[in-house]
């Protein structure tokens, strides 16, 4: 009985998720579209028990990132960071909160800067 309830009660979140999913927008950077270009996007989904997501962005290498806009469609705001280094998305949620959502990443910027060399 006890699985029979948990099934019932995390099928009933995700049509509920499904339904009224609130859209929330994060940006990191500033959006140049002049020079800037599109490097990278990325989509999924986060399940029911998905309470920290890391999600790293394949990035051309000699490239540069200078914008980041993560949208998630979810019942409850996460806290979504970006790491600059290491070109990572984290989405997190809260213990108390209902983790089951849709997200995509759009990540824009500088295709091939060359570094300076010093010699």
């Amino acid at each position: 009985m006890g699985l029979n309830w948990l099934t019932s009660v995390l099928g009933l979140l995700l049509i509920v998720n499904f339904v009224t999913a609130i859209q929330w927008d994060f940006e990191f950077g500033n959006k140049n579209e002049l020079y800037a270009r599109e490097l990278t996007e990325k989509e999924g989904e986060i399940g029911p028990f998905a309470y920290r997501n890391f999600y790293k962005l394949d990035v051309p290498s000699l490239s540069q990132v200078t914008y980041v806009r993560v949208t998630v469609w979810s019942l409850n705001p996460p806290k979504v960071d970006y790491d600059w280094k290491t070109n990572t998305v984290s989405i997190v949620y809260s213990f108390v909160q209902v983790p089951i959502s849709t997200f995509k990443i759009h990540a824009d910027g500088y295709p091939y800067i060359l570094k300076e060399i010093k010699g």
